[in-house]
């Protein structure tokens, strides 16, 4: 179908793509090579893709200029995660080849696909006919015809963060000296434990090995964590917890946090959090490289696989969530905050 088009200058199946740029190349399906749309990667996937291969294939086609396009044959009911995953990179576009597909792209004289798009609903929108030139290619590693997923995708990332800032406010209210502690947190944490199952295991452990309540130092590492978010947004420091003042405010917080022990084991997140924010330049302050530092050799650092870093992925999943991040990365969807200094 490639070779209908009159505007294709090259292409081939299954052979070998030397890289550019990359140091082993890859044996993309179709090949092929259009005057005036560019070079294109054509994967028809019959067999069950893995999530890591999926995103390997996108950095590589992406880092060569060439767009990436999954095709299937039929989606399958229920589909198979793999399946998912590709709609997902793809903006919530499914993309076929069947035989309506094949006889409209004979009646053209050009490749032609059946698009499907995501309802927002878990269901389709009515297929349409469309061809490569009709997909959008300028957008990062993702080829699509109608982003489906950036703005459900934004809500998903705010909706968790809302209920916890709206649990605040309430705690405040009942417990002005002692907001942490109170039973209006319950909410939050208990819908935070549906997305993050290990949590009340974790939280039965911690009380035996800290004596405190895992919900409050939940709340306030989210509290701290919202403080260097909503300072990179404002450019100024706004803070949830602790009463410092100044310009210096945000890295006295930090400083204060670390230093108490209360927050050590909490020393990477909080690193990895600041290095994907506007305030990412208060990492190389000789104080707080000192704390961090003192953090790590003090205590045992929570990993990504810890109960705790993963409520604050879903909490800020703009920073810890990899895919989110790179999905609204690609159409410029990331937050003022979740902007690293040097691409503001």
């Amino acid at each position: 179908m490639a070779k209908l088009d009159s505007r294709c200058l090259e292409s081939s199946v299954n052979t070998y793509l030397r890289p550019a740029i990359h140091a082993r190349g890859r044996w993309p399906d179709v090949y092929a090579v259009f005057d005036g749309l560019g070079r294109f990667a054509l994967e028809v996937q019959l067999s069950k893709p893995f999530a890591p291969e999926i995103a390997a294939r996108h950095l590589h086609y992406e880092a060569e200029g060439v767009k990436l396009v999954w095709i299937f044959h039929a989606l399958e009911d229920p589909m198979p995660q793999g399946f998912h995953d590709v709609v997902t990179m793809q903006r919530g576009n499914a993309f076929i080849f069947d035989e309506e597909a094949e006889f409209t792209s004979i009646e053209r004289g050009t490749i032609v696909l059946k698009c499907l798009l995501e309802d927002g609903q878990g269901g389709w929108l009515l297929p349409r006919l469309v061809a490569l030139d009709d997909l959008q290619t300028g957008s990062g590693r993702s080829v699509f015809l109608e982003d489906r997923r950036s703005d459900l995708l934004e809500a998903w990332c705010k909706k968790e963060r809302d209920h916890w800032w709206k649990a605040l406010r309430e705690a405040r209210q009942l417990k002005p000296d002692w907001p942490f502690y109170s039973d209006a947190l319950a909410s939050a944490w208990e819908a935070l434990a549906l997305d993050v199952p290990g949590l009340p295991a974790w939280e039965a452990e911690f009380w035996a090995v800290r004596s405190d309540r895992a919900r409050a130092h939940t709340a306030m590492l989210f509290a701290i964590l919202s403080s260097v978010a909503h300072s990179a947004e404002k450019g100024a420091p706004v803070l949830h917890i602790t009463k410092f003042k100044g310009e210096n405010a945000v890295l006295q917080m930090l400083n204060s946090k670390l230093m108490s022990g209360d927050f050590r084991h909490c020393g990477r997140l909080i690193e990895v959090f600041l290095s994907q924010t506007a305030l990412s330049p208060l990492l190389v302050v000789e104080s707080l490289t000192r704390k961090l530092a003192e953090a790590a050799d003090g205590d045992v650092q929570i990993g990504v696989e810890h109960p705790l870093w993963q409520a604050m992925a879903r909490l800020f999943p703009e920073v810890f969530n990899g895919v989110v991040r790179a999905e609204l990365q690609d159409l410029g969807r990331l937050p003022r905050w979740a902007l690293p200094a040097g691409m503001l």
